[in-house]
């Protein structure tokens, strides 16, 4: 549902690595594939606290900042949008987020 949200409903258009044809695709933190696109929207479900340092430690390296989402200040945590898609109150949530950042250029957390 996100997907059809995202890139259907919304008209966005997906980076390369967004699965087209899977409900949703999860990464390892070191193992993120290339993230070439203009936003970045990220569901950071950390559950353990070395979880939490890999992820800082992964906003400081070089690949991180290479990114041209974290570059234009377009990369943004989410809460679990996957979930929240599949009502029609969490679909309006998700663009009220997403208006918002339209008007906000920094590392925003709608948890």
């Amino acid at each position: 549902m996100i997907n059809q949200l995202l890139y259907s409903d919304l008209g966005l258009k997906p980076g390369s690595f967004v699965p087209l044809h899977d409900r949703n695709g999860e990464y390892e933190l070191n193992s993120l594939p290339v993230l070439d696109s203009d936003h970045l929207f990220i569901h950071n479900h950390i559950t353990l606290p070395e979880e939490e340092e890999k992820f800082l430690h992964m906003q400081k390296s070089i690949a991180w900042n290479a990114i041209q989402a974290v570059q234009k200040k377009q990369a943004r945590l989410v809460p679990n949008w996957i979930g929240m898609s599949w009502s029609p109150a969490g679909r309006e949530r998700i663009m009220d987020v997403m208006l918002h950042f339209q008007n906000h250029s920094r590392l925003a957390n709608f948890e």
